[in-house]
């Protein structure tokens, strides 16, 4: 057996390839559009986001001839427009089938262009931020981490441009101190400033508001004494904020968190009062500037305080992981902070998000991923192949391994076939199971289906490898999304985890993380669980770890 079977059987192509990303988004030669046609490279340097369903939408009217009837070709394109469809040779080819649907799409995109404009006009904003650190007490309980999260917080923020208000981070206030403090942090926001609040300590709701806990808060022994002795985060923080009006706000709690005893536990309070766990769904006010509200774990549900003794909780770990990372867009952070939370904590904890009105914002460099699929159509299309002719390069131990994707026959799209640069020829069942040792497909061909088709985020099949009484349990769990370098750009991509068990004689069992480009329609990178300790390499389709180094352009 070759040593590029060999690297193959490892789990490099098992387990998925990248393709040329210009190529991928739909299928069509995308940087082929941007070189031709000024209007498509104007959408890819000021409105990445756009550039999907504007190829895609270039594609259609370019292979399907409309009714060009009065009722379509009624309205005329201005002076200007006329010389954009003369100047853009695939605006050109879509007006001749479809004037009118044409004309809208260059409209639209126009549009689009003079609002990322305005944007790009914009002055750098202003970043002010508010960090507090509350580490319980003898009352509600001891937090270990809540300290230490505020001042990694108010650290990772201050490395992105952001002034920390009062030059530091606020540690276990009192209730007057807290008051004041959100006083005078919302009266320094202006209209030109993006306002972060974070908080890390204990809260709790009462009949659908919640409420922060200051240091040294007695426990409520009636409904007014949550207003009373707690902080509403409705009146005074959110309504504060939002009233000075800034370009954006960003409230995140990382609250909630699990402690020895609850309030009912206690036993202090004179009636029962319905307090369900964790903090109610909050929305922004009407009306406002863009606001993104932020928990470290679903509504009514507790937060960890720290996961395996770390000094950290787990969101604030991924937090200021996250912020760092260039070319991530507020959203962005979210995806990749869920799935670092979600899979440390055993899917556990699940970071919630609610916003509105809100722009685009980036924390550290504005590096924006110019082929990356925009967050809106994944998982809305079938899965597919990847162009033929499309090329890959990646790597795995001890060497690398390229090849060029076949034609796929029609009647079976989810069969793709490889042919690597050794001249060995593959068909890689989703792009992931060599079918060479597969003995049945049924079971993967309904949960892969089932996966990547966004049906189910978790399923379940066998696996018949090599001989009929080899039998493995796969199992895929989807974790969210995240962007991942490929080469010098980003990729918009879904995590999940997949693991693999034994359900006979399975030769090679154990946990990966994978991630998978919808876009292209392959997995881009695999990793074992835990990263470290280093999975040992089959030779029946099991997969190994891989990650690709270089996606050139068919």
């Amino acid at each position: 057996m070759s040593r590029i079977r060999s690297m193959l059987l490892a789990g490099v192509l098992l387990c998925g390839q990248v393709v040329g990303l210009a190529a991928q988004p739909p299928p069509v030669q995308t940087a082929h559009l941007v070189e031709q046609n000024q209007l498509v490279a104007d959408v890819a340097r000021r409105d990445p986001d756009g550039l999907w369903n504007l190829v895609r939408q270039l594609q259609i009217l370019d292979n399907r001839r409309r009714d060009g009837g009065a009722a379509r070709s009624g309205s005329m394109p201005t002076l200007a427009e006329a010389a954009q469809i003369e100047a853009n040779p695939a605006l050109r080819r879509a007006y001749r089938n479809d004037p009118a649907a044409t004309l809208a799409l260059l409209r639209s995109t126009n549009e689009a262009l003079r609002r990322a404009q305005l944007r790009d006009a914009q002055p750098p904003a202003r970043r002010l931020a508010l960090v507090i650190g509350s580490g319980g007490d003898g009352t509600w309980g001891p937090l270990a981490a809540a300290r230490n999260d505020a001042g990694l917080i108010a650290a990772a923020l201050s490395a992105q441009g952001f002034d920390l208000f009062a030059g530091h981070a606020l540690i276990d206030p009192d209730r007057r101190r807290m008051l004041q403090a959100i006083r005078d942090f919302s009266r320094s926001i202006g209209p030109d400033t993006v306002a972060f609040f974070y908080y890390a300590g204990h809260g709790t709701q009462l009949h659908g508001r919640n409420f922060l806990v200051p240091v040294d808060a007695p426990m409520p022994r009636s409904a007014e004494d949550f207003d009373r002795n707690l902080v509403p985060v409705d009146d005074a923080v959110l309504r504060t904020m939002q009233q000075a009006n800034p370009r954006l706000n960003i409230l995140v709690l990382d609250a909630c968190r699990d402690r020895p005893l609850s309030i009912q536990d206690r036993k202090v309070v004179q009636k029962p009062l319905p307090m369900p766990r964790g903090l109610a769904p909050m929305s922004a006010l009407p009306h406002t500037n863009g606001t993104v509200i932020i928990y470290s774990t679903e509504p009514n549900d507790v937060a960890r305080d720290s996961v395996n003794n770390s000094p950290y909780s787990p969101f604030a770990s991924a937090f200021a992981a996250a912020i760092g990372e260039p070319a991530l867009e507020l959203r962005d952070v979210f995806d990749r902070v869920h799935a670092a939370v979600d899979n440390v904590t055993g899917h556990q904890q699940q970071p919630w998000i609610s916003y509105s009105g809100t722009g685009k914002f980036y924390f550290g460099a504005t590096v924006k991923p110019v082929y990356g699929a925009p967050s809106g159509t994944l998982d809305n299309e079938p899965f597919h192949c990847p162009k033929p002719g499309s090329t890959f390069t990646f790597a795995v131990a001890g060497g690398a391994v390229a090849g060029t994707y076949q034609a796929a026959d029609p009647a079976d799209p989810a069969l793709c076939r490889v042919v690597t640069s050794a001249g060995e020829t593959l068909a890689l069942l989703y792009n992931f199971y060599d079918t060479k040792f597969l003995i049945g497909q049924s079971s993967v061909r309904r949960g892969m289906d089932n996966l990547l088709s966004k049906h189910h985020d978790r399923v379940d099949f066998e696996v018949s490898v090599g001989a009929a009484t080899s039998t493995c349990k796969d199992t895929w769990t989807r974790l969210g999304q995240e962007m991942v370098p490929v080469g010098t750009r980003y990729v918009r991509t879904v995590k999940f985890e997949r693991s693999r068990r034994n359900a006979g004689s399975c030769s090679v069992v154990g946990a990966w993380n994978v991630w998978y480009d919808p876009a292209a329609g392959v997995f881009v990178r695999s990793e074992p669980i835990p990263a470290s300790k280093t999975m040992p390499l089959g030779t029946s389709g099991m997969p190994g770890a891989f990650n690709v180094v270089a996606a050139p352009p068919s």
